[in-house]
């Protein structure tokens, strides 16, 4: 643990925190993306989703 001002803590250490927070959030969303799609087999769009039937 070690003191610092609030102004330099803002400065270095939480502005890094917020960076590596914000790319990784957008690389957890892009790979939740890609699953879905791959998944449904389509680009998101309702209107072209594969329908699947139960038991065919």
């Amino acid at each position: 643990m070690i003191r610092m001002r609030q102004r330099v803590f803002e400065a270095t250490v939480a502005a890094e925190f917020r960076t590596l927070h914000r790319d990784l959030i957008g690389c957890f969303d892009e790979k939740a993306d890609h699953l879905i799609a791959d998944a449904m087999r389509g680009d998101g769009n309702d209107e072209t989703l594969e329908q699947r039937q139960i038991g065919r």
